[in-house]
């Protein structure tokens, strides 16, 4: 089958359509003189222009570029905060913060995230998956040193549901968490009966369950006051700014007569005054309104309190399907959301696109995905999110995907910054995108040769550096030749970068019974060395395999000039029980531990688990799979053993399944 990938550039009136077809086609040449490039220039479009700290991060939030840590927790952004403003983000973006129905605190991402999205409070959770309301101040505190702006994502148009699948259901937590809205549900939701929501209807969007869940009365003017009243809490915490959980189901004051409130007015008013009040700085807003507000209305009766998300100029970056070789379309409206972007909220993927059941992008390939990015954030004018994903089995409030800060997207965030208040020159030719800036340009190609031979507009004539591989480019008479890197991602400077070392391990944590084999990788590194526990340093180059016999934490140290970077990893060896598979790295202190395993192909049954310390021993006898579930501290397991009764929505996490393999440790994610 052919596959086909689709860049399209979008700018203030204009769109330009990579053609990244890898099929077996002759490659596509650029035009032998420079007469014969189509070139279009337009100004730069930002809301403040300024840059702020070490790391010259954008002032505006709306300027820069956003990193979406989705279940990252407090304490694991602000450990990261250093590489976050090094790779050029002006803001991080967390999971929802109010109390969420569930009390978990950790799990899988599969089955733990969604919940995040159905509150029960009006308040930050007191500790949930992603910390402490402690820990988010600290946060705040730790980020401003670096010039990063928080934002947090609220959920104030629903709340959460019991799970059952019942048409009008409520979580019970809300009366734990909420006893007045509880008392009062028929005054603090809105009662219109059925789940289904016809989206040319303004009052069914507005006043409709979303996916089933209680729809708040946002008119209510007590709602409006527990909305503000989160806001207030969240700025009292430090965060500079709000990102709005379905906000086109809440309405808005230009709504129809049935439809409208002025909810958005009030909450958001009340907020900037607080914000003003208090000598803090005035938040920034913005929500997300997937596709178009709907019920014909305009996205103006959003943008005139918050920026938006722009789902319509997002999408075609990756779901193009006519190719077009070295198109240059003009006169098309690439923001939808907004007529210049400056209320726009931009990306190549976000956690719905790629979590969600029918996610467009959770099969796409990373290096897509920064390509789209990268065109995206090359731009002025709209905020450029890039969404941090975890892997298949991330925990709860870890980091997954190290993707967000490889050199490529680093060095596209940081031109994005440097050259932010300079008019952009753009053009296509053959498989690559050209965008100029003054002194310094971004290649982008998809497909084919990496070798670079395209005219420039403007850009001088001279030596320059790709600062994601560290290529030379030279420009003579307007011709551009080098060589792109493996990403097809080239940012030009004329300094000659310093590139950041990585290490990848082939896991930073595991368990085994009689060795383990680890493999190091490392890259940009003029120096690599590792050590095992306090024994002597082991210098090597590019690649290097271990077997540990013992438990052993092994430190890897790299440099690169002035760059440095060291990880720990622990590997732990533990006894082999006959009869037994054992599961390492146990997460919970306050929990109890049981395991549900099955023959193939039948039903499963509730089985007693060994613990010791961090290691999980679960019985192999008469069945091939299991997977691993916490209960609270209090609750009584010993009448479960033996029986399949369905006790899920007792459970605190679970683990994926897993075979019984006797001589394979796995490692633990709850």
């Amino acid at each position: 089958m052919k596959k086909v990938f689709s860049c399209f550039v979008l700018g203030v009136g204009l769109v330009t359509l990579v053609a990244c077809n890898n099929a077996n086609e002759p490659e596509n040449k650029p035009d032998d003189s420079k007469s014969k490039v189509e070139y279009v220039t337009y100004e730069a479009k930002y809301t403040d222009g300024d840059l702020i700290g070490d790391y010259n991060l954008c002032e505006s939030i709306q300027d820069g570029a956003i990193l979406h840590c989705w279940n990252w927790s407090y304490n694991t952004i602000k450990a990261n905060l250093a590489q976050i403003a090094s790779s050029g983000y002006s803001a991080i973006q967390t999971s929802p913060v109010q109390q969420s129905k569930s009390n978990k605190k950790s799990g899988a991402w599969t089955s733990e995230w969604s919940k995040l999205y159905q509150p029960v409070s009006f308040s930050v959770a007191a500790d949930s998956y992603l910390g402490t309301k402690e820990e988010l101040v600290s946060l705040c505190t730790e980020a401003k040193k670096y010039g990063i702006k928080v934002i947090v994502d609220v959920v104030l148009n629903h709340m959460g549901n019991d799970n059952s699948g019942t048409e009008g259901s409520y979580a019970e937590a809300i009366e734990t968490y909420s006893p007045d809205v509880w008392a009062n549900k028929e005054e603090y939701f809105h009662q219109d009966t059925g789940n289904s929501i016809d989206y040319n209807n303004a009052y069914q969007i507005t006043h409709r369950r979303l996916s089933n869940l209680p729809d708040l009365n946002t008119a209510n003017t007590d709602v409006q006051n527990w909305a503000l009243g989160l806001l207030t809490e969240l700025l009292d915490c430090g965060v500079s700014g709000f990102r709005f959980d379905a906000a086109k189901h809440i309405e808005t004051d230009l709504d129809a007569a049935d439809t409208k409130s002025d909810f958005w007015k009030n909450v958001l008013s009340g907020a900037t005054k607080y914000a003003q009040d208090h000598e803090l700085a005035v938040p920034y807003y913005y929500g997300e309104v997937l596709d178009n507000p709907g019920g014909g209305r305009p996205f103006t009766n959003y943008t005139q309190y918050m920026s938006v998300t722009d789902t319509f100029y997002s999408d075609q970056l990756l779901s193009a399907s006519t190719v077009i070789p070295q198109a240059l379309t003009k006169n098309i409206n690439g923001f939808k959301a907004s007529t210049n972007g400056l209320k726009s909220v931009v990306w190549a993927e976000s956690h719905d696109t790629f979590a969600n059941t029918d996610g467009k992008t959770k099969n796409v390939d990373q290096a897509r995905i920064n390509r789209a990015y990268a065109i995206a954030v090359s731009h002025s004018g709209s905020a450029a999110l890039y969404f941090a994903r975890p892997n298949d089995t991330t925990p709860m409030g870890e980091v997954g995907t190290l993707s967000w800060k490889n050199d490529a997207i680093s060095a596209i965030n940081l031109f994005h910054n440097k050259h932010l208040k300079e008019k952009e020159t753009v053009s296509v030719q053959g498989t690559f995108y050209l965008s100029e800036r003054t002194n310094g340009a971004v290649i982008i190609g998809c497909y084919g040769s990496k070798d670079v031979s395209i005219y420039a507009n403007g850009l001088a004539d001279g030596k320059y550096y790709d600062q994601v591989t560290g290529n030379e480019f030279n420009v003579q008479n307007g011709l551009i030749t080098g060589t792109v890197g493996e990403e097809y991602i080239c940012v030009l400077e004329k300094t000659q970068p310093v590139l950041s070392p990585t290490i990848t391990p082939t896991a930073s944590q595991g368990y085994f019974y009689t060795s383990y084999a680890l493999t190091l990788n490392v890259a940009n590194a003029e120096s690599a060395k590792y050590k095992i526990n306090d024994g002597e340093e082991t210098s090597f180059t590019n690649t290097t395999n271990i077997t540990l016999t013992d438990t052993s934490k092994v430190t890897v140290t790299v440099k690169n000039g002035s760059k440095i970077v060291e990880e720990t990893y622990t590997f732990t060896k533990i006894e082999k029980k006959a009869g037994y598979v054992a599961m390492g790295g146990l997460k919970v202190t306050d929990g109890k531990y049981v395991a549900w395993a099955w023959p193939e192909g039948t039903g499963g049954k509730w089985v007693e688990v060994l613990v010791e310390g961090d290691i999980a021993y679960i019985p192999t006898t008469g069945v091939d799979n299991y997977l691993l579930v916490i209960f609270p501290t209090t609750y009584d397991l010993a009448p479960l053993y033996g029986t399949s009764n369905n006790v899920w929505s007792d459970s605190l996490a679970q683990t994926s399944d897993y075979p019984m393999e006797e001589d394979v440790v796995q490692l633990s994610i709850i």
